[in-house]
């Protein structure tokens, strides 16, 4: 029986799925399993938490701008514990050439519920894992990369996830109020700022990337959570659930509202949006919606976004619908963008917010990742103009692009005020003078203040009291803490 130890630099509130669902792979498979999250330790709590369970593998799972944690963690364990290293995870998949670290033991590459079975069971009968697929290593100074194997494209034969691993470690998992649940695997956009294109073109030969669930499955999951675990909302957490087959949609809302009778939020974009859907979700429970409209800007959303042909209209029409339904309504939208005047493309897309009159307007600054085609044109046009990493930024809170220090300055103060101005468009003269102001933190507590509001009455449909709001203000003082992950250095 092998053991394996996850690690992850944080949960951010939610849980890790990946991780859990290997979890309970492994689990199933006959070998022991746990996980720590990096997050608000030291490095004498972590080494004597790993030491503990005396692991044969230490997996890391980390999303790109988790790396570096994962990789100095790893490098200082590798010279006090003896065991086998193996990283994956979106970071990882997409950025093998990792390897070249000499830390690193392996990588595993895409879906790795068969990857890891086979690597624990070969594991045990003492052979070497060098010929298992999805796995990446060195060898002779050379990088091997084995082959793929194919998507599972039976989603129910896959155990669900294991809700045990991180129970202690998320505060909306111990209250028991919320759980998320992915209902497929897959995304069929290919929207320049997201992995997606890379993750369709390494499996366009080994099966198709969007696979749902059978309704029957999910909702046994469902139950589940309803009854064993006193779960109070669902946060379906699939890229585009109304991409769905609408027999497939009538089916599982049919029996969600038979069956599991609470409410839930989904995601979506404006151009999956028709009224037979919004109908049938909202019979069943459709709480809230997270709805992207991301640039009100159609030529720079269609060239430079790639999000196909959705025009301001569509999003009109699809908020309407929402509105109708009585939905909640948490837009998506992204200010920072390489154009020309990003500063006049982020008022046009407050501009239609406010038109919109979401519940609440959510802005990101765009953080071109690496290996995305949003970076490489960023770079073509000279808005990168070295071509860095993101890694200097820690909490998304300042633009990347190589804008003027005053433009720059702008975009990051915006960032903070956007949203807080969709809900109350009379302060828009005020918002536009404050971010000429230099860059401070009390925008940041405003911004991330307004969002765990937002987030906690309308959006996942929180009981607020005088403790919770005092629980969140303490949340948002340790988020805005310089970069946690470097405190054991």
């Amino acid at each position: 029986m092998a053991r394996l130890l996850f690690i992850v630099k944080d949960v951010y509130r939610v849980e890790r799925q990946g991780v859990q669902i290997l979890s309970s792979v492994v689990k199933k498979n006959g070998h022991k399993c746990s996980a720590i999250v990096g997050r608000g330790q030291t490095y004498a709590k972590l080494f004597t938490l790993i030491k503990n369970f005396k692991p044969d593998f230490i997996g890391y799972s980390a999303m790109t701008s988790e790396e570096d944690f994962c990789l100095e963690l790893n490098s200082r364990l590798k010279k006090e514990l003896n065991y086998i290293s193996i990283f994956g995870g979106p970071h990882f998949t997409f950025f093998p050439e990792e390897i070249n670290n000499p830390d690193i033991d392996f990588i595993c590459r895409g879906e790795g519920e068969g990857a890891i079975t086979e690597v624990l069971n070969v594991f045990d009968r003492g052979e070497s894992l060098e010929k298992i697929k999805n796995l990446t290593f060195k060898k002779n100074g050379n990088i091997i990369n084995n082959p793929l194997r194919p998507l599972i494209l039976d989603l129910d034969a896959i155990p669900f996830v294991d809700r045990e691993i991180f129970k202690e470690k998320i505060v909306d998992i111990k209250s028991g109020h919320l759980r998320a649940v992915f209902c497929g695997r897959g995304c069929p956009f290919n929207c320049s700022y997201c992995f997606n294109h890379q993750y369709h073109k390494m499996y366009q030969e080994l099966g198709k990337t969007l696979r749902w669930r059978t309704p029957n499955n999910i909702i046994t999951e469902l139950k589940y959570l309803k009854n064993d675990l006193n779960t109070q909302f669902i946060h379906f957490c699939d890229d585009t659930l109304t991409s769905a087959p609408i027999i497939w949609l009538e089916e599982l809302m049919d029996k969600y509202k038979q069956y599991i009778k609470l409410p839930f939020l989904c995601l979506t974009r404006p151009d999956l949006i028709t009224e037979e859907k919004i109908r049938l979700l909202s019979n069943a429970g459709f709480h809230s919606v997270m709805v992207g409209i991301e640039c009100a800007d159609e030529v720079v959303s269609k060239i430079i976004l790639k999000r196909g042909d959705i025009v301001n209209q569509d999003i009109k029409n699809a908020i309407a619908l929402f509105h109708k339904y009585k939905i909640k309504i948490h837009t998506e939208n992204m200010i920072g963008l390489p154009v020309r005047k990003p500063l006049i493309d982020a008022f046009k897309t407050i501009a239609l917010n406010i038109e919109c009159k979401p519940t609440y307007a959510h802005f990101s600054i765009l953080y071109p990742y690496p290996g995305t085609e949003i970076k490489k044109y960023c770079i073509e046009k000279g808005f990168l103009k070295d071509g860095r990493s993101i890694k200097s930024i820690t909490s998304k809170s300042r633009t990347t692009l190589d804008f003027s220090p005053d433009l720059a300055r702008k975009i990051s103060n915006l960032h903070k005020l956007a949203g807080i101005t969709v809900r109350f468009p009379v302060i828009m003269p005020l918002t536009k003078l404050l971010i000429k102001f230099p860059y401070n933190r009390v925008y940041e507590y405003i911004f991330y203040l307004v969002l765990a509001y937002n987030w906690g009455r309308y959006i996942f449909n929180y009981p607020i009291n005088f403790q919770l709001i005092i629980k969140g203000i303490r949340e948002v003082k340790n988020y805005l803490k310089n970069d946690w992950c470097l405190q054991y250095r």
